[in-house]
Protein backbone atom coordinates (compact mmCIF):
# COMPACT_ATOMS: atom_id res chain seq x y z
CA UNK A 1 0.00 0.00 0.00
CA UNK A 2 2.83 2.36 0.89
CA UNK A 3 4.45 1.72 -2.53
CA UNK A 4 1.22 2.70 -4.27
CA UNK A 5 1.05 6.00 -2.34
CA UNK A 6 4.70 6.77 -3.12
CA UNK A 7 4.08 5.98 -6.79
CA UNK A 8 1.04 8.28 -6.83
CA UNK A 9 3.07 11.11 -5.27
CA UNK A 10 5.88 10.63 -7.81
CA UNK A 11 3.39 10.64 -10.72
CA UNK A 12 1.67 13.75 -9.37
CA UNK A 13 5.01 15.58 -9.06
CA UNK A 14 5.95 14.56 -12.59
CA UNK A 15 2.65 15.87 -13.97
CA UNK A 16 2.99 19.09 -12.00
CA UNK A 17 6.54 19.57 -13.27
CA UNK A 18 5.45 19.02 -16.87
CA UNK A 19 2.56 21.46 -16.61
CA UNK A 20 4.81 24.15 -15.12
CA UNK A 21 7.12 23.88 -18.13
CA UNK A 22 4.28 23.98 -20.67
CA UNK A 23 4.66 26.60 -23.36
CA UNK A 24 2.27 28.15 -25.81
CA UNK A 25 2.34 26.86 -29.37
CA UNK A 26 3.71 30.22 -30.46
CA UNK A 27 6.63 29.84 -28.05
CA UNK A 28 7.24 26.28 -29.25
CA UNK A 29 7.20 27.47 -32.87
CA UNK A 30 9.66 30.27 -32.06
CA UNK A 31 11.96 27.87 -30.22
CA UNK A 32 11.95 25.42 -33.13
CA UNK A 33 12.70 28.24 -35.58
CA UNK A 34 15.59 29.41 -33.38
CA UNK A 35 17.00 25.86 -33.27
CA UNK A 36 16.79 25.55 -37.06
CA UNK A 37 18.51 28.93 -37.42
CA UNK A 38 21.32 27.82 -35.07
CA UNK A 39 21.81 24.65 -37.11
CA UNK A 40 21.95 26.73 -40.30
CA UNK A 41 24.54 29.05 -38.74
CA UNK A 42 26.62 26.03 -37.71
CA UNK A 43 26.38 24.64 -41.26
CA UNK A 44 27.55 27.98 -42.67
CA UNK A 45 30.45 28.09 -40.21
CA UNK A 46 31.53 24.56 -41.18
CA UNK A 47 31.37 25.40 -44.89
CA UNK A 48 33.43 28.54 -44.31
CA UNK A 49 36.00 26.58 -42.33
CA UNK A 50 36.24 23.88 -45.02
CA UNK A 51 36.61 26.49 -47.76
CA UNK A 52 39.38 28.15 -45.74
CA UNK A 53 41.24 24.92 -44.97
CA UNK A 54 40.99 23.68 -48.56
CA UNK A 55 41.38 27.04 -50.34
CA UNK A 56 44.43 25.84 -52.28
CA UNK A 57 42.35 23.04 -53.85
CA UNK A 58 40.31 25.04 -56.35
CA UNK A 59 38.57 22.05 -57.92
CA UNK A 60 37.45 20.83 -54.49
CA UNK A 61 36.16 24.23 -53.36
CA UNK A 62 34.20 24.64 -56.61
CA UNK A 63 32.75 21.16 -56.10
CA UNK A 64 31.80 21.92 -52.50
CA UNK A 65 29.99 25.10 -53.55
CA UNK A 66 28.13 23.21 -56.29
CA UNK A 67 27.27 20.45 -53.82
CA UNK A 68 25.88 22.97 -51.35
CA UNK A 69 23.70 24.61 -54.00
CA UNK A 70 22.30 21.21 -54.93
CA UNK A 71 21.90 20.23 -51.27
CA UNK A 72 19.79 23.35 -50.61
CA UNK A 73 17.49 22.36 -53.49
CA UNK A 74 17.33 18.80 -52.10
CA UNK A 75 16.58 20.13 -48.60
CA UNK A 76 13.77 22.33 -49.89
CA UNK A 77 12.32 19.44 -51.91
CA UNK A 78 12.48 17.17 -48.84
CA UNK A 79 10.61 19.78 -46.79
CA UNK A 80 7.96 20.10 -49.48
CA UNK A 81 7.64 16.32 -49.69
CA UNK A 82 7.27 16.01 -45.91
CA UNK A 83 4.85 18.94 -45.60
CA UNK A 84 3.21 19.43 -49.01
CA UNK A 85 0.25 21.36 -47.61
CA UNK A 86 0.93 24.82 -46.25
CA UNK A 87 -1.55 24.48 -43.38
CA UNK A 88 -1.86 20.71 -43.08
CA UNK A 89 -1.15 20.57 -39.35
CA UNK A 90 -2.58 23.88 -38.21
CA UNK A 91 -0.73 25.96 -35.64
CA UNK A 92 1.85 23.22 -35.00
CA UNK A 93 3.00 23.25 -38.65
CA UNK A 94 5.76 25.87 -38.23
CA UNK A 95 7.29 23.86 -35.39
CA UNK A 96 7.18 20.62 -37.37
CA UNK A 97 8.73 22.25 -40.44
CA UNK A 98 11.47 23.87 -38.37
CA UNK A 99 12.20 20.61 -36.54
CA UNK A 100 12.54 18.77 -39.87
CA UNK A 101 14.69 21.54 -41.30
CA UNK A 102 16.96 21.30 -38.25
CA UNK A 103 17.17 17.51 -38.66
CA UNK A 104 18.14 17.76 -42.34
CA UNK A 105 20.68 20.48 -41.59
CA UNK A 106 22.26 18.47 -38.77
CA UNK A 107 22.58 15.49 -41.12
CA UNK A 108 24.40 17.71 -43.62
CA UNK A 109 26.66 19.01 -40.85
CA UNK A 110 27.65 15.44 -39.99
CA UNK A 111 28.43 14.77 -43.65
CA UNK A 112 30.58 17.89 -44.05
CA UNK A 113 32.31 17.42 -40.70
CA UNK A 114 34.45 14.72 -42.37
CA UNK A 115 36.40 17.39 -44.24
CA UNK A 116 37.32 19.02 -40.94
CA UNK A 117 38.13 15.92 -38.91
CA UNK A 118 39.75 14.10 -41.84
CA UNK A 119 40.43 10.41 -42.02
CA UNK A 120 43.15 7.99 -41.00
CA UNK A 121 46.32 7.70 -43.05
CA UNK A 122 46.04 4.69 -45.35
CA UNK A 123 42.33 5.11 -46.18
CA UNK A 124 42.69 4.43 -49.90
CA UNK A 125 39.18 5.72 -50.64
CA UNK A 126 39.52 9.02 -48.75
CA UNK A 127 39.08 11.12 -51.89
CA UNK A 128 39.41 14.80 -51.02
CA UNK A 129 39.45 14.22 -47.24
CA UNK A 130 42.65 15.22 -45.53
CA UNK A 131 44.48 12.45 -43.71
CA UNK A 132 46.26 12.49 -40.39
Amino acid sequence: MRNIIVLQIVLFCALLSTSLRAQTQTALNQNATANATKADQKLNAICTRILTEYKSDTLFTQSLKASQRIWFKFRDAELKMMYPYSEGLGSIQPMCVSDYLEKLTNERIITLQQWITGTQEGDVCSGSLKTH
